[in-house]
């Protein structure tokens, strides 16, 4: 069927630019899957991105989802390594905490009842059950979390 008029290149331009349009809004409402990465019985790398990464310890699991990778879920025991970003703000779900980090080294275990998060360098904030406000925990310092009396123990 051939197409009438002069006008035919305006039309087909607009049904492109809609779906387009489309295709961008249901790209910022449906976020991508999730990713589950199992380490098995020996220790795993996960690069998380440009100079960031991930150091799985056995037995041990992390779930990356949101937009940017940016949501991640860890269970088990990791050590991280993020590169300085202010516009990318990484956060990890452990137990009942959630740490959020802008670059630093840090690890986090979780397991026998409790949460810890040790800082090597740089910083991170730490919120969840019973903690108020974020903590902002700093190199050399290490955050115990009790699970089942939901105290919070910082040293040095």
């Amino acid at each position: 069927m051939a197409v009438k008029g002069r006008n035919w290149p305006l039309r087909a331009g607009l049904v492109l630019a809609g779906l387009l349009a489309v295709y961008l809004i249901v790209g910022q409402i449906i976020p991508p899957g999730s990713e589950v990465i199992a380490s098995g019985d020996t220790e795993l790398r996960i690069e998380l991105g440009r100079s960031s990464n991930a150091q799985l310890a056995p037995h041990s699991s992390l779930t990356i989802a949101g937009r940017d990778a940016t949501e991640l879920s860890l269970d088990g025991s990791a050590r991280f390594v993020i590169e300085h970003n202010l516009t990318r703000n990484l956060r990890i779900a452990a137990g009942p905490l959630t740490v959020s980090d802008v670059g630093t080294r840090f690890a986090i275990e979780q397991g026998e009842g409790r949460v810890v998060v040790a800082v090597e360098e740089g910083e991170v904030a730490v919120t969840g059950i019973s903690i108020a406000q974020p903590l902002r925990i700093t190199a050399g310092r290490t955050l115990t979390f009790d699970i089942a009396l939901r105290q919070v123990t910082v040293v040095p």
